[in-house]
């Protein structure tokens, strides 16, 4: 069910990735499948977040967070930390969504981690108008990412850096960055 789940949410079928992130909670809970459990609990926020259910993604991302403190697992509350301040984000809560990747960079063990919270501190600086800093960030986060081969991941995060760049008065790397993000967009 948690494959079905995140599946259904890369189809960008959210109500039906919900439904199957809950049975997986129910049956591994009963399992004690830490892990899993985890990931079953964040396969139902991104589904839920990208519903629009923010209140409810966020409930999701904190049981994810809780079972990541559990079993002593840094990527899965990292992770979900990055996932509740981009629901902040949306929000434009930009003190809680800062303090949330704060606190999940603070954890972060894995360099897939650290440059995930890099290109996620980013995209959050450039929201609250700090495009600089912002571009360096979102630079190190994309670097980082496609190096370990998650060309997809730093995609993501190609347009925001298109756009702290542009913000910045950079309109040669802004029209590349623009460019690279279409060019990945276009081959995934």
């Amino acid at each position: 069910s948690y494959a079905l789940s995140i599946k259904s949410y890369w189809a960008g079928e959210p109500r039906r990735g919900m439904e199957r992130a809950w049975e997986s909670i129910r049956l591994l809970g009963r399992a004690s499948a830490g892990h899993w459990l985890g990931m079953a609990h964040m396969s139902l926020g991104l589904n839920s977040h990208l519903a629009g259910e923010l209140n409810a993604a966020l409930g999701a991302f904190g049981a994810a967070t809780d079972v990541g403190r559990a079993i002593n697992g840094s990527q899965t509350q990292s992770h979900s930390g990055y996932c509740t301040a981009l629901v902040y984000a949306d929000r434009a809560d930009w003190d809680a969504a800062l303090a949330a990747c704060d606190a999940a960079l603070g954890i972060a063990r894995s360099p897939v981690t650290q440059a995930t919270g890099s290109a996620v501190m980013g995209y959050l600086k450039l929201g609250i108008g700090q495009a600089e800093q912002a571009a360096s960030l979102l630079a190190e986060g994309i670097e980082s990412l496609e190096r370990f081969g998650f060309r997809s991941l730093a995609s993501r995060f190609m347009s925001s850096l298109a756009e702290a760049n542009l913000a910045s008065g950079d309109l040669a790397s802004a029209r590349k960055w623009a460019d690279r993000a279409l060019s990945v967009a276009s081959d995934d």
